[in-house]
């Protein structure tokens, strides 16, 4: 049984198309991001803004090189029985990247007003591929990764409204109430690396690490119905049908 289970179809066959390759092997890519705190910053919040934009320049980076590498498009079933083809937009082929991929860090580094991060992505071109394909299977799985993505891009881009807010604050009180905000979204992008890793983990079949980093994602966030639903595919590929049906009624019963 596969970890991803296949959605029936009606109309749209999803398909990546590899180009004709000259060869194989692994690429590397390396970014580097400073992150300038400002006096009210911790090391914990200027760390994982820091590893977010750092995977955000290099998954564009990613990104790019795929395009270049492979020619992607959706096959559209049409009434006379002929396919056309729909360039994928780089917001979804990012979205998957993300969840196949992992990010090493090479280093980082703290003084308290800046943050260092250099971290690294390396790929296998053909894994990429067919990892990329075995998701494109999955339209909704292809949802969820975009719905992560969309999260983390939100996060991002409000904590730097809320980094300059808090600048500006006039008084304690609103001072700790951007703060609380601010500490809010920090908890959706950890919340958003526990789902990346554990979908890169299931994704490869390590079901171990996966099951670890979906149960990190209930413990940052207990009514998040992502990692209750991932957490029952899994249980159910394993063939632990009562442990598969717990999680999938939870998820359920968030969802509605």
């Amino acid at each position: 049984m596969k970890i991803f289970p296949k959605k029936k179809l009606r109309k749209v066959i999803i398909y990546l198309f590899l180009a004709q390759l000259t060869y194989a092997g692994n690429e590397s890519f390396i970014r580097k991001y400073t992150y300038q705190a400002s006096e009210r910053d911790s090391k914990e919040l200027a760390r994982e803004y820091s590893l977010e934009k750092v995977k955000f320049f290099l998954l564009e980076e990613i990104c790019s090189f795929i395009k270049s590498d492979f020619t992607t498009g959706r096959r559209v079933s049409g009434t006379d029985g002929n396919y056309k083809i729909e360039e994928y937009d780089d917001h979804k082929i990012t979205s998957i990247v993300a969840g196949v991929t992992q990010t090493e860090i090479l280093k980082e580094k703290w003084n308290g007003r800046e943050f260092y991060i250099k971290a690294r992505i390396t790929i296998d071109r053909q894994n990429i591929y067919d990892s990329i394909n075995k998701i494109l299977e999955n339209e909704d799985k292809i949802k969820e990764l975009e719905e992560i993505k969309k999260r983390r891009d939100q996060a991002l881009n409000e904590i730097e409204i809320l980094k300059k807010q808090l600048v500006e604050a006039k008084s304690k009180s609103e001072e700790a109430d951007i703060k609380n905000k601010y500490k809010g979204k920090c908890d959706v992008l950890i919340l958003s690396n526990w789902h990346t890793k554990g979908n890169y983990y299931a994704l490869n079949n390590d079901y171990k690490n996966a099951i670890k980093y979906f149960k990190k994602a209930i413990k940052e966030s207990p009514n998040d119905k992502i990692a209750y639903m991932n957490l029952a595919t899994i249980y159910f590929n394993q063939g632990n049908t009562s442990k598969g049906m717990k999680y999938h009624k939870k998820a359920n019963s968030l969802i509605k």
